[in-house]
């Protein structure tokens, strides 16, 4: 393959992430969920009732949402997540979420990014039980993607990674099914990289070696091209990314 090639394919990662759907620190920013990798619906938190100024989520709508999630049953390279948002740029570890059951209060850990686990519980939604929060009506929302794994390595032929679209397609798609959506597609990977760190990927050896570095917001933005896949070139991080998302075809995310 020419250099050229793999400039032109290589190209077309060079761009990213404007996010609405992001988690954004007040004093250590870290890389946003981009618009394009978010593959469930947004659930905003409701108000409380009169006097109650805090937000706070119905467990009975939270738990369609944990139902998705097992989509990905028998897809060994992903997971799902859920995703807890402010829209006023708080601290995902400064969200507190707890639910009190009558016999005793259960509380749910928010990671740097937001991420948050949710029993599934049908016992809590019928009951109308509701997931309360520290933060105020209306701010927070929940959200459900999928991410890779792991990657094998620094060093991973193309041909996994396409397998590896292809699940985090597949589980998509399903998901659309269940929520009665229109249907998206899985286009490629968002590998995110540790705020203040940037990563770059080689692709190819010798005078056909191209790299890529991250933006500035240490993002390397990979859409698959079926081309590739024949000659399935082995392409290198360094260092290996943080984080792996799946990159949506820009029509259906609403992007670009």
């Amino acid at each position: 393959m020419r250099l050229v090639s793999w400039i032109v394919v290589l190209g077309a990662l060079a761009w990213l992430l404007v996010a609405q759907l992001g988690l954004r620190l007040v004093e250590r920013p870290l890389p946003d969920i981009p618009e394009r990798s978010v593959t469930g619906a947004a659930l905003p938190a409701e108000d409380g009732g009169p006097g109650d100024a805090v937000a706070m989520l119905p467990y009975a709508r939270i738990h369609p949402m944990l139902q998705a999630t097992e989509v990905v049953a028998g897809l060994d390279r992903i997971e799902s997540v859920a995703i807890v948002k402010s829209r006023q740029g708080v601290a995902p570890e400064d969200i507190v979420l707890s639910l009190d059951d009558g016999e005793q209060v259960h509380h749910f850990p928010v990671g740097q990014y937001g991420e948050v686990t949710f029993p599934r519980r049908e016992d809590w939604r019928d009951a109308g039980l509701v997931v309360r929060t520290n933060q105020p009506a209306g701010s927070l929302d929940l959200q459900v993607t999928f991410i890779l794994r792991a990657l094998p390595g620094p060093k991973v032929e193309y041909a996994w990674l396409w397998e590896s679209v292809s699940q985090m397609d597949q589980a998509l798609a399903a998901m659309d099914r269940l929520n009665g959506g229109p249907p998206r597609k899985v286009v490629g990977v968002l590998f995110e990289y540790a705020p203040g760190q940037s990563g770059v990927l080689l692709a190819g050896t010798g005078e056909n070696r191209a790299e890529l570095r991250s933006n500035a917001r240490g993002v390397i933005r990979l859409e698959m091209t079926p081309e590739f896949l024949d000659e399935n070139p082995t392409l290198v991080f360094k260092p290996m990314p943080e984080r792996m998302l799946p990159l949506l075809a820009a029509a259906e995310a609403g992007d670009d």
